[in-house]
């Protein structure tokens, strides 16, 4: 057996038994039922969610997460953990960025889950040093700060850094040798595509192809030439995204993009061992984090609609 054969073996039997305790899917449907978001974090804190004892939730979540990157980034599975790291290294980025162009205080806003620690993050940018960054993530701060210096376009800023981020997990994907994590991408970046194209229905077209981004299942030219003949529903294989893109709902495109990733997981729980094992429960961690995250918002329609938009969108 190879090496990455050792590895996988090993991760594919904890994950099995980390799938039974981190995040349980019945507890947060408990919490989606819950008639006040203090509710919510009572069952949360009893049910495992959470630990007994804290008073910041999200902070919570986002050290548990960070641990267990951590802990499952071993040799060959280091680049399916990149995958879910990195774009925690491009929200950080924007953050430092941003704080450093006005002045403010933002390492409140930093998380811990990136792959470069965010003490290293902030003095690479503050002190102009990104050459002490990996080298995706140094190409996308210095075309981040070109964007801001032409256009002084917050907007702009954040889309150097989104490019330089789907182009590094591109390359994460193929490096870990793992087909699915080539599809993950792929579906991922259909996703983000279709909230884009329905959120600028009435822009002119250039400006829309300027937020798209490559790597999908469809090249941005197809996606345009799909939007100009008015089908845009062609572009997209996935059912989920095609409805959406014919109902031309922003709303319906961000929770197809989340069914689609769900459903996604689901067939990578299929696999007896390797990377579509941990592909699946660092998917799975993710959406349920979120699922988590809205049921302690205080919100009107809690009980049975959030329950259908927690099982719809995060299951």
């Amino acid at each position: 057996m190879k090496d990455s054969d050792h590895i996988y073996l090993y991760l594919s039997g904890r994950i099995r038994v980390l799938q039974r305790t981190v995040l349980p899917w019945e507890v947060i449907v408990h919490m989606a039922e819950a008639a006040t978001p203090e509710e919510a974090e009572r069952l949360a804190r009893t049910g495992g969610v959470l630990p007994q004892e804290g008073t910041d939730p999200n902070g919570e979540l986002e050290m548990a997460k960070a641990r267990l990157f951590e802990t499952l980034s071993v040799g060959e599975s280091r680049a399916v953990v990149d995958l879910f790291r990195f774009p925690y290294d491009c929200h950080n980025a924007k953050v430092l960025l941003k704080g450093s162009l006005s002045g403010q205080e933002t390492e409140a806003l930093l998380s811990p889950c990136a792959s470069v620690a965010a003490e290293e993050m902030k003095a690479a940018i503050e002190e102009e040093k990104s050459a002490a960054l990996p080298a995706w993530l140094r190409e996308g701060v210095q075309a981040a700060r070109r964007a801001w210096m032409e256009s002084r376009s917050a907007q702009l800023l954040d889309l150097a850094l989104e490019r330089a981020l789907f182009a590094a997990c591109r390359q994460a994907a193929q490096k870990g040798g793992s087909g699915a994590a080539v599809d993950y991408v792929r579906l991922w970046i259909d996703g983000v595509n279709l909230q884009t194209l329905l959120r600028m229905q009435q822009a002119q077209p250039e400006a829309v192809a300027e937020l798209l981004f490559e790597g999908g299942g469809s090249s941005v030219g197809r996606l345009m030439e799909c939007r100009g003949a008015g089908n845009l529903a062609a572009a997209f294989a996935q059912p989920a995204l095609r409805a959406a893109a014919e109902s031309g709902a922003p709303e319906q495109a961000e929770r197809a993009a989340k069914r689609v990733l769900g459903a996604f997981a689901a067939r990578c729980d299929a696999a007896a061992w390797g990377a579509p094992v941990l592909l699946s429960f660092l998917l799975r961690l993710e959406l349920r984090q979120a699922a988590v995250r809205l049921t302690l918002q205080k919100r009107s329609g809690r009980g049975a609609a959030l329950r259908t938009e927690v099982e719809e969108c995060y299951g």
